[in-house]
């Protein structure tokens, strides 16, 4: 498969309901080896109910998103996204994750332009801003492909039994605007 056979990407979003817990669990298990990566374990059951369940101090009800990318008629990945976080015109990429067979052909640049347009019709988002784990540093270079840009933040992390360093990108949006879910 590759992204210029003319594919799409579609975020889809998924419900903090049994069902969609369900969904993100299977989408967690699918990409076991990130997991694996930057915590040192598989995700146990009940990952997706932990996830959908925390977040972040300050984060107001409502402003954590999952989504599901679809192409092609397939389920490719997920992403988790923060609203108005940590500052009212940033959203916050905590993970866009690619099941492993989906890696590598494109998809993964069509998914972040995808969630990128569905951030910039949140009008108070000016900012996109994330993380990138020293353990999983090879994604700077994808995230710098996409227009990011290091902040020279940089600070230690423990995450399950991985201690790491944690590389800080931004990327200010322009008008794309594509809106979901106000």
């Amino acid at each position: 498969m590759n992204a210029s056979d003319g594919m799409e990407v579609v975020p889809r979003l998924i419900q903090c309901v049994p069902a969609g817990e369900e969904e993100l669990q299977c989408l967690l298990e699918g990409a076991a080896d990130y997991r694996e990566l930057v915590t040192g374990s598989p995700p146990p059951p009940g990952a997706a109910r932990i996830k959908m369940s925390s977040a972040p101090k300050g984060l107001a009800p409502g402003d954590r998103y999952f989504l599901a990318l679809d192409a092609g008629g397939a389920t490719i990945g997920y992403a988790d996204l923060l609203r108005r976080f940590p500052e009212l015109n940033t959203a916050v990429i905590v993970d866009l994750v690619l099941l492993p067979g989906y890696r590598g052909c494109g998809l993964g640049r069509l998914g972040y332009m995808a969630v990128e347009r569905l951030i910039a019709g949140w009008a108070e988002c000016s900012l996109i801003r994330l993380g990138v784990l020293g353990v999983n540093a090879t994604a700077i270079g994808f995230w710098r492909r996409m227009g990011f840009t290091p902040t020279g933040e940089c600070f230690n992390e423990q995450v399950g039994s991985v201690e790491t360093d944690v590389t800080v990108l931004t990327k200010p949006l322009r008008e794309v605007g594509v809106s979901f879910g106000d």
